[in-house]
């Protein structure tokens, strides 16, 4: 994580040495991280400019200022058009929490993070009024300044199994079926057959060779984010036998 972070830093300041020259004003180096992505072992952040996030799943992100200090940040996603603002007493880090995506992104079309830092002159031209954002403008007062920003590509994803079950002569009893999902290796999640009352998997067929397919989107909580997870199929037939399947559940 730290290699990342470094290298990371060492590019940006590149930019921002640019930028120096090219503007005359003052302008920070700083990077964007969330704790979702691939990151080193025992690393709580990812630097990695394209992150997968599944949906549902529940993630922080991180922006610091490589150098100097600002008052608050923003962070807006794209073309969701949501905004968040951060305001911390370490003023060169800065923390938006509990971020949660609904819906998966269209493939080549990710969203867009972009974080900004600002320093204060006079009044502070934003606020955070019960997690929404609020902005202030009055003409006797100077606006605040943009000392640095950093962006990061997120592609929301839904996790998919489809897992072909072949024919059976005696017949299944699809009512003993079940999924084990090893997203926590000691504590794997359990999923029935969906139900009027209950979310599960659908069992679809049988199709003309005899054969049937087991269908499944997991949430957030019961696949792996980093790794591939673990899934186990079992399913007993009339006969009072088990058949077994074992795969692994990719992630992007």
């Amino acid at each position: 994580m730290r290699v990342g972070r470094l290298s990371g830093i060492f590019a940006l300041s590149l930019g921002c040495a640019a930028a120096l020259l090219s503007s005359g004003c003052a302008w920070y180096g700083s990077s964007l991280a969330t704790n979702s992505g691939p990151r080193a072992a025992h690393g709580q952040w990812s630097v990695k400019m394209d992150q997968w996030v599944h949906v549902g799943e529940q993630i922080d992100v991180d922006y610091a200022l490589h150098m100097g200090t600002a008052d608050y940040a923003l962070l807006d996603i794209e073309p969701l058009g949501t905004c968040k603002v951060s305001l911390v007493g370490d003023r060169g880090r800065f923390l938006f929490e509990g971020i949660r995506f609904a819906e998966p992104t269209l493939p080549k079309k990710p969203l867009t993070l972009y974080a900004s830092a600002y320093r204060e002159r006079g009044e502070r031209d934003v606020m955070d009024m019960d997690g929404k954002l609020l902005r202030r403008e009055s003409p006797y007062d100077i606006g605040d300044k943009k000392v640095a920003s950093a962006r990061l590509k997120v592609h929301v994803y839904q996790s998919s199994l489809a897992i072909q079950v072949p024919p059976d002569p005696a017949g299944y009893n699809w009512e003993t079926a079940k999924l084990l999902l090893y997203a926590r290796p000691e504590r794997p999640a359990e999923v029935r057959a969906g139900r009027d009352y209950r979310k599960g998997f659908r069992v679809e067929g049988p199709t003309a060779a005899g054969s049937f397919l087991v269908v499944y989107e997991p949430t957030a909580e019961q696949v792996k984010h980093t790794e591939s997870t673990r899934v186990v199929l079992s399913v007993m037939n009339a006969a009072g036998h088990e058949y077994r399947q074992e795969i692994w559940l990719p992630t992007p």
